[in-house]
């Protein structure tokens, strides 16, 4: 939530988007399906008119300062730039043929490990016993730096056995005085996630400096370290190893995701028998095997030759994955699974996208069974279809501050307690994250209601530039003195030497996503391109069939025009069109009447694109009408499927004649914002039967909350149809 001292720069921030956005820009438009309540909506009114919003900031309430929050969230201008597509949108674009690439299923399989009972079942509760126990030591001598180490440690228990070893490796180093051990404790860290490292109170050398009494549990890790290092079994890497064998025959290529270098470097140990097939890319750059070591090279090679065949397997961290986009490969192992399960959801992001060569992508994901994170997994499993969609009413499920945040916290709870308490604890926190799921259920919106409304849309129209277009008119034009252009080596990569540097750039947006850390894409919007367009005349020397046309306006208008065979002026609407008409012979004369024609020309063709703009807002209003109609259809099924577990009854208009009999208010105008009639509406008897097990008071406070979200909903219908101003 802002600072007041930050309120009047975001507010300003607001004020732009909507001179972006347009006037009618409505700056009180929360995301999704959440309302404005009237009054919130005309204190805010008042802030983002105020000279000072920071003084009227300081009055709000604290539920006042949420919604603005969100506002200024939301409403920026990188709204108008950034979508999120469903798959049934994404289809529909290829159905009216604005898409041609392919957009992949998803095959997603759980496999859940057998610790073995004899060998790695008795250390892995030792190991958990471990941790807890000197978590709750930290708690309660306020050392929260071990605390936090005792999470890491619990963290990487769910990726190997190895992993946790070489953690705890260290630390017996670090408890003994060893300051090269609390730098590779240091490295650790660098492995954690952002929100991961948000929960360090102190500076990693505060941390380090909590050695405290440290002999029992030195001589705790040295006897356990001596069984951990003796351990023959690993039954994980077991079942890698089975997978490997079987789908390999029917795929080519495969990547596995794990969180951790340590468990990274055990496996590509490990799997020697595919050493020459094999590659790994992390933070600390690629790797593969020469026959004698593993030899460092670029993250870019390594992904260019993975990409073409010359490794089967890559072996990743989650640390190098962002910008790792690997359309070719169909299979996706998670050796490990994240706490937080958005990170499974980037990893799997990595090969489920569009142009994906595979009908369908697989997915395996491993847990060891019998554990916190594969019990919380699995007894949320039944609400949630992890990781099987994208978008659609799983995305407010798992977005990021709803219950994907929450769920790395349960899973800490639950891992740090110990003895007795762990049941009681897990059975808390499920049922708390179970709650969590049903609110977000009932706050989605599916967004694939909204494809259909894309007919209205215009069609694709042609750019008037192409990559393929600047690439030609580049490397055949006489560039400006001081710039010059040449192949490089590869395929497609350019040498561009401009105000006395080289830079390697690309015209083909595919090339530039095979190497987006060392070749600049020069496109609109590129920092590079733009200083390069400044470089260039504008000024028309030599005889052309074709005229430039400026007319004074801000920004200034500029167009292209020829005259076509009935000598009449058209105006050039893309750069082959403009390069055939220059290679062509003869040239054109224009008249000073002529020319001030065009112009009038450009400023009514900008008028009526301006008029089109304007219609925009109307657009934006019916698409929110549209989504408060969906969701008072959510609302009114909800509160008939409460409403027939008291009256016993699947008879919608006896429940409606029933609740209106009785004064309520509400079902009315659900009914009017829905469009629906009581002989529309079907409920379900299975989903009415599975609340009869709610008690009395659970049903009078859901019934409560909807009907606040349904007061909050008329409010906003009023706005939208007109009944309500501000």
């Amino acid at each position: 939530m802002p600072e007041a001292g930050e309120i009047d720069f975001l507010i300003k921030m607001l004020k732009d988007y909507q001179r972006l956005a347009g006037p009618e820009a409505d700056l009180c438009q929360l995301p999704g399906n959440d309302n404005v309540g009237l009054i919130t909506r005309r204190k805010l009114a008042s802030l983002f008119q105020s000279n000072v919003p920071a003084l009227e900031y300081k009055s709000l309430n604290q539920k006042d300062k949420e919604v603005l929050t969100k506002i200024l969230s939301s409403n920026t201008p990188i709204k108008h730039f950034m979508l999120r597509n469903t798959r049934n949108v994404l289809r529909y674009y290829q159905k009216k043929g604005w898409l041609d690439q392919n957009i992949p299923n998803r095959d997603v399989k759980d496999v859940f490990i057998d610790l073995d009972p004899v060998d790695e079942k008795p250390l892995y509760d030792r190991i958990e016993e471990y941790i807890s126990k000197y978590y709750k030591k930290a708690l309660e001598e306020k050392r929260s730096g071990l605390g936090f180490i005792m999470t890491i440690y619990r963290r990487r228990l769910t990726s190997s056995f190895f992993a946790n070893t070489k953690s705890l490796e260290r630390r017996l180093a670090f408890l003994k005085g060893d300051d090269t051990a609390a730098q590779e404790w240091l490295d650790e860290l660098e492995e954690l996630f952002d929100d991961e490292r948000q929960e360090l109170s102190e500076d990693s050398k505060k941390l380090l400096d909590q050695r405290g009494n440290a002999d029992e549990e030195i001589e705790f890790l040295e006897n356990f370290l001596y069984d951990l290092q003796s351990l023959g079994k690993d039954s994980k890497y077991a079942q890698l190893d089975n997978h490997l064998r079987d789908y390999l025959n029917r795929h080519s290529k495969v990547i596995i995701f794990t969180q951790y270098t340590d468990t990274m470097r055990y496996l590509r140990e490990q799997l020697q028998s595919y050493r020459n097939r094999l590659a790994c890319y992390s933070g600390d750059g690629g790797e593969y095997w020469d026959g004698h070591s593993w030899r460092l090279t670029t993250k870019e090679d390594i992904k260019e030759k993975f990409a073409a065949g010359q490794y089967q397997i890559l072996l990743c961290t989650d640390a190098a994955s962002e910008g790792l986009n690997l359309q070719t490969c169909g299979l996706l192992i998670n050796y490990d699974m994240p706490w937080n399960p958005m990170r499974v959801e980037q990893r799997i992001g990595r090969i489920d996208r569009i142009g994906q060569q595979f009908k369908t992508v697989e997915i395996l994901n491993y847990f060891y069974k019998d554990t916190v994170e594969e019990t919380i997994y699995q007894r949320l499993s039944h609400r949630i279809g992890w990781f099987n969609q994208v978008v659609g009413e799983l995305q407010p499920i798992l977005s990021l501050g709803s219950l994907a945040a929450k769920i790395p916290l349960a899973i800490k709870k639950v891992a740090m307690s110990g003895g007795e308490e762990k049941e009681a604890v897990l059975a808390e926190v499920v049922a708390d994250l179970l709650e969590e799921a049903e609110k977000a259920k009932d706050n989605a919106i599916n967004l694939d209601i909204y494809a259909q409304q894309l007919s209205a849309l215009p069609e694709k129209q042609r750019p008037p530039v192409t990559p393929l277009e600047l690439e030609r008119i580049f490397t055949a034009t006489l560039l400006p003195e001081g710039v010059s252009l040449q192949p490089g080596q590869e395929k497609g990569v350019y040498l561009l030497s401009f105000k006395n540097q080289i830079y390697r750039v690309t015209f083909n947006p595919r090339v530039y996503d095979r190497r987006p850390d060392s070749v600049k894409l020069l496109a609109y919007g590129e920092p590079l391109f733009e200083q390069l367009l400044k470089g260039i005349s504008l000024e028309q020397t030599n005889p052309l069939p074709v005229v430039r046309i400026e007319a004074a306006q801000d920004p200034p208008l500029v167009g292209y025009f020829y005259k076509d065979e009935a000598n009449q002026w058209q105006e050039i609407t893309n750069a082959t069109q403009y390069e055939e008409l220059v290679n062509g012979n003869g040239q054109v004369e224009i008249t000073e009447e002529e020319r001030a024609e065009l112009q009038n020309r450009l400023i009514r063709t900008r008028a009526s694109e301006l008029q089109v703009a304007a219609q925009i807002p109307e657009k934006r209003r019916q698409e929110r009408l549209a989504a408060v109609r969906e969701k008072a259809r959510q609302i009114l099924y909800k509160l008939l499927c409460y409403e027939a577990v008291r009256q016993d009854t699947l008879n919608v208009q006896k429940i409606l004649d029933t609740k209106i009999q009785r004064g309520d208010i509400h079902y009315g105008p659900l009914l009017k914002m829905a469009q629906a009639s009581p002989a529309s509406i079907k409920l379900n008897a299975a989903e009415v039967a599975g609340y009869k097990g709610m008690k009395p008071e659970s049903l009078f406070a859901k019934t409560g909350a909807l009907y606040i979200e349904a007061d909050n909903l008329v409010e906003e219908y009023k706005y939208l149809t007109g009944s309500f101003k501000n």
